[in-house]
């Protein structure tokens, strides 16, 4: 039985990669009067952009490395960390850069580009950091529960037979029947304890770890699974171990199902609409750096 994974694993990235590709200050160099406030207010936006060429290109190289590759390594999380100041240097120096009255337009809508791509790198980076450490805890889940399932398919309770013979016979027969049920039923408690106590782990390694808003559903409804697993399996373990044993019937079904339980429809929407929010903050980028193009072509325009 294996606890269900998250489909966010890969929506993350591949919504990342389809919107944002950092698109920092592409401004066009050309179609102003060179010597007008608004083309030499570009001009020095471009020469504080291109001061920090080497700087941004190490930002670039970031989101390459998850849009194109998927990468969540630590070199990855690192380059996303070092991403942050250099985004932020950046726009301390476009913000110093003195705009005319035409002009002030255009700088708004840069320098809100510019701390759309720090949000951006921020909610990355941060993704970077988290899916990794989530991913193996469920790597390990699975792996625990295929564990489980061949421990307990190696202590399979014997079969019930007809028996003939003398009493004594009889009686030497049920007693060993009575006793390879009760190691059968012994073993497998001791099976789903240690499947517990993966869990148990498990739920202490991801309260540690702090999601980002975009795995804040689905790392919630692995909490719960993990919860209500856990519940269901010590209370298996406890009926497993019980003189009588006759409640393990409904005790194993609760066990499999809570173990099997898919997402509510809630937890569903929850997960899509934090998709969707996540989405759409990162369109935002683009959307912004298509004003910046806009806003020049129509300054451009009125300086002809």
């Amino acid at each position: 039985m294996t606890l269900p994974r998250t489909r966010t694993l890969t929506i993350a990235f591949a919504v990342a990669g389809g919107v944002v590709a950092i698109a920092l200050v592409l401004i066009p160099r050309n179609g102003a009067p060179h010597h007008s406030p608004v083309a030499r207010y570009i001009t020095s936006v471009d020469a504080a952009e291109a001061r920090m060429t080497y700087a941004l290109t190490k930002v670039e190289a970031a989101y390459e490395a998850v849009t194109v590759h998927h990468s969540t390594s630590p070199a990855t999380a690192n380059a996303f960390a070092a991403a942050v100041p250099t985004l932020r240097e950046l726009e301390t120096r476009i913000a110093a850069v003195a705009a005319p009255p035409a002009a002030r337009k255009l700088r708004s809508l840069i320098l809100q580009l510019v701390r759309q791509e720090i949000a951006a790198t921020l909610e990355i980076g941060s993704l970077v950091r988290f899916l990794p450490h989530f991913d193996a805890v469920l790597r390990d889940l699975a792996a625990a529960a295929s564990t489980l399932t061949r421990r307990l398919g190696a202590a399979q309770a014997p079969t019930p037979q007809k028996i003939k013979g003398t009493p004594a016979q009889i009686k030497q027969a049920q007693a060993a029947f009575t006793a390879a049920s009760t190691k059968a039923a012994l073993a497998q408690a001791d099976a789903v304890q240690a499947y517990d106590a993966v869990l148990a782990t498990a739920t202490k390694r991801l309260r540690a770890l702090s999601p980002p808003h975009l795995m804040g559903p689905a790392y919630r409804y692995q909490l719960a699974a993990l919860a209500r697993t856990s519940t269901a399996g010590a209370q298996l373990a406890a009926g497993l171990r019980a003189p009588t044993r006759k409640d393990i019937p409904q005790l194993s079904r609760a066990f499999a199902v809570a173990s099997r339980t898919a997402q509510s429809v809630g937890e569903q929407r929850a997960e899509i609409a934090a998709v969707k929010e996540y989405d759409a903050r990162l369109r935002a980028v683009g959307t912004t750096a298509e004003g910046i193009r806009r806003e020049v072509v129509r300054l451009q325009a009125q300086e002809h």
